[in-house]
């Protein structure tokens, strides 16, 4: 079985809110590894103590054909509100809500071959994959069409690679993206003609 994990970070006073999604698929065994190897139950970044925020940095290894793990830098909060504030947008008659999912439209577009083709190479579709998250990524994940889960081992994990990128700390076998202009240009092109 195929198992995700989703989270965000951010600041409020730099990026803003939402500036790093963290995203990470794998089969549930080697998920497990993964968590077990770092040897703390229980990751929550910022609750943990500066020598085990290095252990888990230290031991978190994604170097492997059965996970894939994904730090994505998207500036969501200063995007939409970009959007929402345009001059173009002003007479605006659609909920907020839509510039939400136009976002995780093209959130989605930026990672669906990577994980279409890692869920093939495991027999299975995108959409079995289970995803583990807090209340931060449910609506991108029911958007995406893919089952969400409360938060486990895949979350806290994920909670780990968004805590390490807010802060510059590189993660080996973590493919960092930078899809800000990306999206901004995207969301653009769709919401103000």
């Amino acid at each position: 079985m195929l198992v995700g994990g989703a989270d965000v970070s951010g600041d409020r006073r730099r990026e803003g809110q939402r500036n790093y999604i963290a995203f990470l698929v794998g089969t549930e065994e080697r998920i497990n590894k993964i968590y077990k190897d770092i040897g703390i139950n229980g990751i929550h970044m910022s609750e943990l103590s500066e020598k085990q925020r290095m252990q888990v940095h230290r031991n978190l290894n994604f170097n492997s054909k059965n996970v894939h793990a994904w730090c994505l830098h998207v500036q969501r909060q200063r995007i939409e509100n970009y959007i929402l504030n345009h001059d173009r947008l002003r007479n605006y008659k659609k909920p907020k809500v839509n510039i939400h999912k136009n976002f995780d439209y093209h959130l989605l577009n930026s990672l669906k071959a990577e994980l279409e083709s890692f869920a093939y190479s495991h027999k299975q579709e995108f959409s079995d994959i289970v995803i583990q998250t807090d209340s931060d990524m449910s609506d991108t994940i029911e958007q995406w069409n893919m089952m969400r889960v409360d938060e486990g081992r895949a979350y806290e994990l994920a909670d780990a690679v968004a805590w390490l990128n807010q802060r510059n700390i590189p993660i080996d076998s973590c493919n960092d993206m930078d899809l800000r202009e990306d999206i901004k240009l995207s969301m653009e092109q769709d919401l103000l003609k």
